[in-house]
Order: C-alpha cells, then structure tokens, then sequence
C-alpha cells in the first residue's frame, strides 16, 4: 500500500514501505506504477472489532445527520406559515387581534426545530468521535508495523538511507492515511445523503426544479473529482519535498549539535569567514 494524500490505497496488501523496504539494496524508491483502487472495507483492514463497532456505529450517525439535515426544510416552511397565520378573528397581521392558534403553531416549530438541532448536534459529534478513534487507533497499528519493519533491516540498510528523510515520510503518509479514513470518510457519507435527500424533497415538492438538480449533479461530481484529483498530486509533490526538506533540517541539527558538543563554534565561524 502506499498512502498519498487522501490515503489513496493500491490493492497491494502490504504495508507503506514495506513494498520499498523489501529491497535489497538501494535507496527508497517509490513505485511508479499507477495505483489501484480497493474497495471500501479494504480501507479499514488494519481495524480491530471495536474500531469495526466505532466505524459502523460512525456510519449509521453520519448518514442520519446526511438525511436530518435537509427537513429543516419543511421546518422553515412551517415556520413562515405559522408567522402568518391569520388571528383568531380571522384578520391578517399586522392588524391587532387574538392569536393563540398562531402562537400555539409558531411553539410548536420551536420545539421541532430544537429536536432536529438536538439530533443533528448528537449524530455528527457522535459520528466524529466515532471515526476519529478508530482511524487513530489504526494508525498507531500502521505505525507499529512500520517501525517494526524498519527495525528487522541490517546495519547496512539503514547506512545507505537517510534517517531522517525516512522518519519523516513514514510520519506523513501515516497522518494522510489517518486523515483519509477518519473524519473525510463521514463527511463524504454526509454529503452524499444530502445530495440525495435533497433530490428527493425536491422531487416531491417541485418535480421540475428537482430532475434540473438531478441532471446537473454528473457534471457537478466531474469537477469536484478533477478538483480532487489535482489537489491529490499537487499534495503528493508537496509531501516528498516536505520530507527532503525534514531530513536536510534534521542533518543540519544534529551536525550543529557535534559541532556545539566539541565547543568548535569559532573554528566553524573562521572556516566559514574564509570562504
């Protein structure tokens, strides 16, 4: 598997850097074959049953809080309904009259309207907690494998690498594969139940309004999926010079850090004055 940004997976099964680290010689390459996608459970093999219980417990809440949202809706046009209901006299506002219809009408929304918000507010923070334990949970498998991988190589293997460059990488693409399975995952569940909740509402209440909404969503998901995947490589070239990066700062420090263990500042500043 290697992990670029969003934790775009191949159908390898091995572990990031475990398909560079089986080498037996060289740097760390990465491989230039295109990946291959997986399918959905195949993001979640490194779970355990209680992060398998988290991730379906985080599903369900997410596509709840996806079908939830968009009935503020109807709740919205109750609510203009009831402003202006006539008085009890059957008079418009804002001529002065009874109300208690209106008044009971317009409580009635408050109440609907503090349910749905109290719903709403109880599955995204309970689809958030869900996945965002289990991807870290999952992360912290990915990182011991890793480590564990490394450790297993000979002296000889890690004196032809970079350590730093390594450390860095591996932490990085953990974070991405971390990222990519943990709150990105919902919020995608989530838009996808209101896209299509809301085609439904406005099927039923404007059919015309709602089939136009209907047919402009393949170009919309065209633009979002070419948008992704140019964020997908634009990120990618960012993390391996970030790691380049990383490895030449790490190198600079720890050679700072002998130069200042042997008190050899002024000789360093004379050889650098010469130049």
């Amino acid at each position: 598997i290697q992990f670029p940004a969003q934790a775009a997976i191949s159908s390898d099964t091995r572990l990031p850097y475990q398909q560079e680290l089986s080498g037996e010689s060289g740097l760390v390459k990465r491989s230039e074959e295109p990946l291959q996608k997986v399918s959905i459970v195949g993001l979640f093999r490194l779970a355990s049953g209680q992060d398998f219980g988290r991730i379906c417990t985080a599903v369900a809440y997410s596509l709840a809080f996806g079908v939830a949202l968009p009935l503020q809706y109807f709740l919205l046009r109750d609510a203009m309904a009831a402003l202006f209901a006539p008085n009890d006299d059957g008079t418009l506002p804002p001529v002065q009259g009874l109300h208690a219809h209106r008044s009971m009408l317009v409580r009635r929304n408050c109440f609907r309207y503090l349910v749905l918000a109290a719903i709403l507010f109880v599955t995204k923070a309970a689809g958030f907690l869900g996945i965002e334990t289990a991807a870290r949970q999952q992360g912290l498998t990915l990182k011991r494998s890793l480590f564990a991988k490394v450790l297993s190589k000979s002296p000889s293997w890690h004196a032809e690498r970079n350590a730093a460059e390594l450390a860095d990488q591996i932490a990085s693409d953990v974070q991405a594969f971390q990222a990519g399975i943990g709150e990105h995952f919902t919020n995608l569940l989530r838009v996808c139940a209101i896209v299509c909740t809301s085609v439904v509402i406005s099927v039923i209440n404007e059919p015309r309004i709602g089939l136009l909404l209907a047919c402009s969503l393949p170009v919309t998901a065209y633009c979002v999926s070419a948008t992704k995947e140019a964020l997908e490589n634009s990120v990618r070239v960012q993390q391996q010079a970030y790691a380049r990066a990383g490895g030449v700062a790490g190198t600079a420090l720890s050679m700072a850090r002998t130069v200042l263990a042997f008190n050899g500042q002024r000789h360093e500043v004379a050889k650098y004055e010469a130049l």
